[in-house]
């Protein structure tokens, strides 16, 4: 009774109060721990959780909701990055930024709770899944300005925006359509800034794509389990 309280403990303490420590750092502190006390049972349990399942709890229920898979589309962004992105937001967005475009919207889901207090405006490609966002939205009444049914490369951009994107061409074989995206801002006077969150596996833009483009990356959160984990860029892009 005594392990076990303590493993809760340490538990809660990591989860709770530090939860932004690396599952590198937590699983260690978990094997220093439980093998002090000879305990291999819970060392495993927590292994596959802080290897796994940390963070991923919430995709893995909703692949089998929809009867698909964790690496197919459609999946929202999962709850415990949304507060990242608000901080994010709340930390390096200006307040001359009055349009936030969610590229890949799906049904809105995220961009609903985001907290963004000006125009918030999702993007979606697919007809059907549009469709879907426009019945959501209306039927709970999202905090949402505009859904827009078109292709990202066909966005008008009119003032200074930030771009959400959660890895939106993850089934794409090649980056194309990134490239051509980031050619067109890289041609707008506008400010625009972007943040980017990379699928677990799918990780097409880094740190050279963006300077490619003339993006600095200001601020950068890698979230998640030791093998199941995602990135998070904020990016701003320098005007020449």
């Amino acid at each position: 009774m005594n392990t076990l309280f303590l493993n809760l403990l340490l538990f809660y303490i990591i989860e709770n109060k530090f939860y932004k420590i690396n599952s590198f750092i937590s699983i260690i502190s978990f094997i220093l721990f439980n093998l002090f006390i000879n305990n291999y049972y819970i060392l495993l349990i927590n292994f596959i959780y802080f290897g796994f399942l940390r963070g991923n709890i919430q995709s893995l229920l909703f692949a089998i909701k929809l009867k698909n898979t964790l690496f197919e589309s459609q999946q929202p962004t999962p709850y415990y990055l949304i507060n990242e992105i608000n901080l994010m937001i709340k930390k390096h967005t200006p307040k001359n930024f009055k349009k936030l475009i969610d590229f890949g919207c799906g049904e809105c889901h995220t961009l609903n709770q985001i907290n963004f207090k000006y125009k918030k405006i999702g993007v979606e490609y697919n007809n059907q899944i549009y469709k879907n966002a426009i019945r959501i939205s209306s039927k709970n009444n999202y905090n949402i300005y505009k859904i827009i049914n078109c292709n990202i490369l066909d966005y008008k951009f009119t003032d200074n925006s930030v771009i959400y994107m959660y890895e939106p061409l993850w089934d794409v074989e090649n980056n194309d359509v990134y490239i051509k995206l980031f050619q067109i801002l890289d041609s707008f006077n506008y400010n625009i800034d972007i943040i980017y969150v990379t699928g677990l596996f799918v990780k097409k833009l880094d740190h050279h794509f963006f300077n490619k483009y003339n993006f600095e990356i200001i601020d950068k959160k890698n979230i998640g389990s030791l093998f199941l984990n995602r990135d998070i860029y904020y990016c701003k892009k320098n005007i020449i």
